[in-house]
């Protein structure tokens, strides 16, 4: 055991060689408290005014109040989101603000991502009655609100980050509204199961979309009080839990007792709401694949574009990539088409990538610039190791095909001007503010020109000033003139609602505003200052006018977004008054002489470790038995065993996991003293970027076990190629102590592993690689081995929207027990016993139905069928014993959807083997 002790105790200092500390600080009042890094006390101070300004509305219109929760910033870099965990009282905020996208419509980040994840967490641990019993008792795991449908659970931050103010959320975005009205025109709108599940048929919409539509909706209709009042309904009974699988049960019976009508009566009356507002759709399509595209550029008769697409190839099986496409509008096919405006054009794939393109692309004497995320060490995070996203600058030759990477940083925008050179535009540390650059040819590094006091999220060469998407604090993003002989901004377009700048031509400045509601396309010409409206359709985005005379911009409909031409009309438009709304909050405390002003204060990171004692995740007890008798002394008793399960976190996810687990058992009283068992299991991510799990059982005379896993990841990659490479080991200790006097048996074993991902355009491969090793001269051993076991797999797509997917199990390790390294083989019904050989698995899959559509209660999604064929071939590579076996066949798998969320991959199998034996089987999930 001395030894063990020495093993675990280095272990557990291993990490104590790399850099890391508890560098969390926070700050707190009563409602919030706030952690955060170095150099992020003004922003954590915002963000505590900013959701205590918020907090009452937000309690208000979920009906419910909390004590003091836990909120991390964490700086992923370029990449925007955040979470909530209700189970484990954490709230995690990513810092980067998004200025081009759906969140970016709003005021100010914090209000957005703050207060809706707050919502989270109000809404979902809303209890009372039975149901706050349970929870008390038994752990978080209780809350009501976890078992509802996910429309519900995303539609109130949807709709309550709508109501903050008249220019925020994404009720007022454009995009959401534009996809629900889209569907409902064309009958697409989806039933209330197969709301809860990402359907490819409607690739746009989710549970986001459906839920806030739907709430926004009941509010409109029944008043703004309602939706507290529901929930009050759904987390007071116990028969709320019922609801996750048959919602009539309660689900309905709360909406009828609320609303006066079950779930799919009012559904049926929204999805009639929604087809008859007024929606101008665009007709003449130049593409017809759906799915995502923005960002189109113009040069001479060739149209680039962005573009995201999935293709589904099997079971739960879905390929996205991000493109940059072409398309030639002075091809045949234009001359050919009856109506010039109606063109199905094939377009040209010029880059594909696994990241998105967060600053856009651009186009300019034959070159194509572009832009790409990737990780990088240095961010201020427990999220991602210290990981962030930084953005890079790329250049490709469209003669040669050549690409280069010019920059790399925190990029949100940049514009190729006339001279060569490249305007940049790059955050700050804390994402509040940018400055511009100037990268000149041939040169690594840019020059600084000018520091603005908001963000700049594009850039627009027109003559020797700069048009500019802008964003001050507190303000929507909108649209500035730089003028680099004054260095100064000045606002060009006077609203405060949001807009965009798409490009200069000439005088005249093209832009997407949001005034009503909806994303259209305005003029504004920059001599006269007047104002002019593109077309007379209801969704128009990222318009450029064609040599032809027509404007070609991207559009929605059911199938997602699509590029179209029509005719350039211009129409005078006068921009509309400022809109009432709430009034953004009184940050003045944050820059007076008390930084803690309002009742906050500074505590330690002795606040997450007190967060970590509490196991609030799930407290458990447990009875069991074996239903067989044990006589002790010539007494009869059954073999029951009293536990109890404790699970708890932390806040920052230093230490994301603990179990504990003390068992009782009745029986052993009778014969030893000592009749209590634990088990205990730690998740250690303190020492970023290693990572630990460490895990200890005790069986009283009987058992003693010790497992301990130490991983790090080497390298961590978002685009094609090498995606992650991971190295660690792991060491078990496990001491029977068997019955005979003065005997028992050791082992303790070594384990250490390598994994490598790669990843390329319509495929993925996987390897791991184990040694165990355990030999008494070195970690005290009774059982001497030395062995090499592997696991690969690869994923790839193929024609016809099909999939091929193999596994390779190879084991050279003759020491192990011949049962535990391979699993079973397909249509044998038995693992395949060895310890030296190997075992190779391969599939082909194909969707053949699509059904996509379920039932409410019981609550069932069925998604699509597939066929599938299967190949498995075993050998040893003892000669001795070379003796191969194989099997072959088919499969049929149905995609199932169950309880809002859950899927399911259930078939039947039917094969041959080598002994031509015939099996027909009930499988479950698909070869990985």
């Amino acid at each position: 055991m001395r030894k063990t002790c020495i093993i675990l105790v280095f272990i557990c200092c291993l990490p104590l060689l790399l850099h890391a500390w508890a560098d969390w600080r926070n700050i707190s009042n009563q409602h919030f408290r706030i952690y955060y890094k170095d150099g992020w006390d003004a922003e954590a101070e915002k963000a505590l005014l900013t959701l205590e300004h918020y907090r009452p509305q937000l309690e208000k219109m979920t009906g419910n109040a909390k004590g003091r929760i836990p909120f991390t910033i964490e700086d992923i870099g370029a990449l925007a989101n955040g979470y909530t965990d209700p189970v484990g009282t954490r709230i995690a905020l990513f810092a980067y603000p998004p200025t081009s996208d759906v969140l970016a419509v709003g005021e100010d980040w914090w209000q957005m991502v703050g207060c809706h994840e707050y919502l989270h967490m109000l809404q979902m641990t809303r209890a009372s009655g039975t149901p706050e019993l349970l929870r008390l008792l038994f752990g978080n795991i209780f809350y009501p609100h976890l078992w509802q449908p996910a429309w519900m659970t995303e539609g109130i931050t949807v709709y309550g980050e709508s109501q903050l103010s008249a220019y925020s959320g994404r009720l007022k975005g454009g995009t959401y509204p534009s996809i629900m009205t889209a569907l409902a025109k064309e009958g697409k709108l989806a039933s209330p199961t197969k709301a809860n599940y990402n359907s490819l048929d409607t690739p746009l919409a989710n549970h986001y979309t459906y839920g806030g539509a739907f709430y926004d909706y009941l509010t409109r209709t029944y008043g703004n009080g309602k939706l507290a009042e529901l929930f009050g309904y759904t987390s007071g009974s116990t028969w709320s839990y019922a609801s996750v699988l048959l919602p009539n049960t309660y689900l309905d019976k709360s909406f009828q007792a609320v609303f006066g009508k079950t779930v799919p009566e009012l559904w049926s009356d929204w999805q009639k709401y929604e087809a008859g507002k007024s929606f101008a759709m665009p007709t003449h399509k130049l593409t017809s694949d759906g799915w995502t595209k923005s960002d189109l550029r113009l040069d001479g008769s060739q149209l680039y574009y962005i573009g995201g697409k999935g293709d589904k190839t099997g079971p739960s099986s879905v390929f996205y990539s991000n493109r940059i496409c072409r398309l030639d509008l002075s091809g045949e096919a234009a001359q050919a088409s009856r109506n010039p405006l109606d063109q199905d054009l094939k377009p040209e794939i010029l880059v594909e990538q696994n990241s998105d393109f967060t600053a856009g692309i651009a186009v300019q004497k034959g070159k194509l610039y572009y832009t790409r995320t990737e990780w990088q060490h240095g961010f201020d995070n427990s999220e991602m190791d210290g990981l962030g996203a930084v953005v890079q600058l790329w250049q490709k030759d469209l003669s040669s095909g050549k690409a280069e990477r010019l920059y790399t940083g925190q990029l949100r925008a940049f514009c190729p001007l006339q001279d060569g050179s490249i305007l940049l535009s790059e955050d700050n540390g804390t994402h509040t503010s940018s400055s511009l650059l100037k990268l000149m040819p041939g040169t690594a590094e840019p020059s600084r020109l000018f520091q603005a006091e908001g963000l700049i999220s594009a850039l627009h060469e027109y003559g020797n000033k700069f048009v500019l998407g802008y964003k001050l604090p507190w303000r929507s993003h909108g649209i500035y003139l730089y003028d680099p002989s004054a260095t100064r901004i000045t606002q060009l377009v006077q609203t405060p609602f949001y807009t965009m700048p798409v490009s200069v031509q000439g005088d005249e400045l093209i832009f997407n505003a949001i005034f009503d509601g909806l994303t259209e396309a305005y003029v504004m010409n920059l001599r006269t200052g007047s104002y002019s409206r593109i077309t007379a359709f209801s969704d128009v985005r990222s318009p450029v006018l064609t040599q032809d005379g027509r404007v070609c911009f991207v559009s929605v409909n059911s199938d997602g977004y699509d590029i179209y031409r029509d005719s350039w009309t211009l129409t005078p438009y006068q921009l509309p008054a400022p809109a009432s709304g709430g009034a953004a909050p009184d940050l003045s405390a944050s820059r007076s002489a008390s930084p803690l002003a309002r009742g906050g204060h500074r505590t330690s990171y002795l606040h997450n470790i007190g967060h970590l004692l509490v196991p609030r995740v799930l407290h458990l007890p447990i009875i069991t038995s074996n239903l067989d008798t044990l006589t002790v002394d010539n007494v009869e008793s059954a073999d029951y065993r009293l536990a109890m399960l404790l699970y708890g976190n932390d806040a920052v996810g230093d230490f994301p996991a603990w179990t504990a687990q003390v068992i009782y058992d009745t029986n052993r009283v009778l014969q030893f003293p000592d009749n209590l068992s634990y088990a205990f299991q730690l998740a250690n991510y303190f020492f970023h970027p290693v990572k630990q799990v460490l895990s200890y059982e005790y069986e009283p005379d009987q058992t003693q076990k010790l497992a301990a896993q130490q991983y790090v990841n080497l390298v961590t990659r978002q685009n094609y190629g090498l995606r992650n490479l991971l190295a660690g080991f792991t060491f078990s200790f496990e001491k029977d102590f068997l019955p005979q006097p003065d005997f028992s048996a050791s082992r303790r074993i070594w384990n250490p592993f390598v994994q490598m991902d790669l990843q390329w355009a319509g495929g993925s491969f996987m390897t791991r690689h184990f040694i165990p090793y355990e030999a008494r001269p070195h970690v005290g051993s009774d059982e001497p081995r030395l062995g090499w076991q592997s696991l690969s797999q690869l994923h790839q797509k193929l024609p016809l929207s099909s999939e091929f997917k193999g596994m390779a199990t190879v084991s050279k390790d003759p020491d192990a027990a011949l049962d535990e390294v391979f699993g079973s083989l397909r249509s044998y019904g038995k693992k395949y016993v060895s310890n030296q050989g190997a075992v190779l698995q391969a599939s082909i899959y194909k969707p053949v139905i699509k059904i996509r559509e379920g039932l409410w209660s019981p609550q069932i999604y069925l998604d699509d069928i597939s066929l599938g064929a299967f190949f498995d071939y075993a050998f040893s590579f003892d000669e001795n014993d070379y003796n191969p076996e194989y099997s072959y066949g088919g499969e049929l798998l149905l995609e199932l959807g169950l309880a809002y969320s859950y899927g399911l991959n259930l078939g039947l199998r039917y094969g041959l083997n080598r002994d031509k034996e015939a099996r027909l089987e009930f499988i479950m999930g698909t070869l990985f």
